[in-house]
């Protein structure tokens, strides 16, 4: 709409003032197409940080002392409960509530349901980004009283948007500029994300630039990073937000073996996701529609 206004208006400039006004018009008209590209990534930028706002929002949570968050101790992932959960935005009714449902060590967790209905909501809870209104969340029988799992216990948490440094392939999946990363950890991370044949074809390798943003890879690849990320870093809970949604149906069906094998060594999962060949992996399903 804002294109179409300042359109009319430079057309009735060129009609009041002639061939001068139709000099400056083309003028401006060069301009706007070489500041397009800046404007795209000013957008793009924008758009990460709204994604991303809940992770601000958690570090400037008032009345939480720094020094009180610095002296909780981790714990090993035993299990997790939730009993009775119930949550809702502002002014909207409950996505969901009564919810109970448990994971275990070694067990993989299903969160299915159609859009809208809170799926990566009750993930976020579960870290911690969000509160609920109502209801518990016990780690190793304990309730957590100051939030979720997040400061708790060692978990990696991959979103549907994957957010990307502008650094090398190693350097986003290590999430660190230095160089004190293991390359055979990051090859074994790589294996188990289906990304190392990939990265061998490169000149670079591990050390390929992805680009602004990842701007330089696809999106399948940028969902394959985020995978490879929390295998990285080797974290007893792992959460998936339809993490395997830009994949096709071999890859998706590697990975999930993959992680079926990671729940075998003792590493607790939950998958968000629509499909039924992702829940037909899982130990236990919850299904939010039963749950409104």
């Amino acid at each position: 709409a804002l294109a179409l206004l300042v359109f009319v208006y430079l057309q009735h400039v060129v009609f009041q003032n002639g061939t001068d006004s139709l000099v400056q018009l083309s003028v401006f008209g060069v301009l706007a197409f070489r500041i397009l590209p800046s404007l795209n990534r000013i957008l793009g930028a924008l758009n990460q940080l709204n994604n991303f706002a809940f992770v601000l929002e958690q570090l400037v949570t008032e009345g939480v002392p720094k020094n009180e968050k610095a002296t909780v101790k981790r714990q090993t992932f035993k299990q997790v409960k939730v009993r009775n959960l119930a949550f809702a935005y502002s002014n909207q009714s409950p996505l969901w509530q009564q919810l109970n449902f448990e994971l275990k060590a070694g067990k993989i967790l299903g969160i299915s349901g159609p859009s809208g209905c809170g799926k990566s909501t009750l993930l976020k809870v579960i870290c911690g980004f969000e509160k609920q209104q109502q209801g518990e969340i016990i780690l190793n029988e304990h309730t957590i009283c100051d939030g979720g799992l997040l400061d708790h216990v060692s978990l990696s948490y991959v979103k549907q948007e994957v957010y990307l440094l502008q650094g090398s392939i190693a350097q986003n999946i290590a999430m660190s500029y230095d160089s004190n990363w293991k390359e055979e950890e990051i090859i074994k991370a790589l294996e188990q994300a289906e990304l190392y044949e990939w990265v061998q074809t490169l000149p670079a390798g591990m050390h390929t630039v992805v680009g602004e943003l990842g701007n330089l890879i696809s999106g399948g690849q940028k969902q394959r990073l985020a995978i490879a990320r929390a295998m990285y870093h080797q974290a007893e809970l792992l959460l998936f937000d339809e993490a395997t949604r830009a994949l096709d149906a071999s890859s998706e069906q590697s990975i999930l073996s993959t992680l079926k094998g990671l729940a075998q060594a003792g590493k607790a999962i939950v998958l968000v996701s629509h499909s039924a060949s992702v829940m037909n992996h899982c130990d236990t399903i919850v299904d939010l529609t039963l749950n409104e």
